[in-house]
């Protein structure tokens, strides 16, 4: 009665990483090779990872390039009130510098974790348009492999691009879902409601 509609679903999506078991570990690193056949991706980007503590996210703030995808601006003060203690201990940023250039990096992910289980939560993903998911999360597996990772999970919309690239890299996506329930108050709100496969957005983004 008051307009608002079910625009998408908010969806948990896992990759898995390694295993503390010998024989499900080879298996999981023969799945990744499965991936990288299939995404024609051999390499994987080489990301510098430091504590989030020591990372200024000032370069991180506006979305880079020009992209029809809808990507948010996360100011300083929204990781603080999305991330309970950020930065914490377990908070570190994966970034890939550009080439001789000291301006912000071409792509920065912010994870948390892992847990006692090994369970690591993708927070943020920043990176220039033109650069491949693909790339960027397989140099973020080979670093948190070396942390001891499990499992790398992250939420978005399961009706998003982003979603779709998620999977074609081998995330699954899980039962759990919480409904996106919006109402535009503007003509650029109908625009933006219409377009939630251009939505390119984390937990970090919403108030669940």
């Amino acid at each position: 009665m008051c307009g608002f509609l079910r625009v998408g679903a908010l969806t948990r999506y896992v990759l898995p990483v390694g295993d503390r078991c010998r024989l499900l570990d080879a298996a999981i690193r023969l799945f990744h090779a499965g991936v990288r056949v299939v995404t024609g991706s051999p390499g994987g980007a080489a990301l510098v990872g430091r504590p989030a503590a020591e990372v200024s996210t000032a370069g991180f703030e506006a979305p880079s390039g020009d992209s029809p995808r809808l990507r948010p601006y996360h100011g300083d003060a929204r990781y603080a009130m999305r991330m309970e203690g950020y930065p914490a201990a377990s908070d570190w940023w994966f970034t890939l510098p550009r080439n001789g250039d000291a301006g912000p990096p071409a792509a920065g992910l912010l994870v948390r974790g892992p847990d006692p289980s090994g369970i690591v939560d993708l927070q943020a993903v920043y990176r220039d348009p033109d650069l491949p998911l693909a790339g960027l999360i397989r140099g973020l597996v080979a670093r948190l492999r070396a942390k001891g990772c499990t499992r790398l999970q992250v939420w978005t919309v399961a009706e998003s691009q982003f979603a779709a690239e998620l999977r074609h890299v081998g995330f699954v996506p899980r039962e759990e879902a919480a409904s996106i329930v919006a109402t535009a108050l503007t003509a650029t709100g109908e625009a933006v409601l219409r377009s939630v496969r251009l939505w390119e957005i984390t937990s970090l983004d919403c108030d669940r």
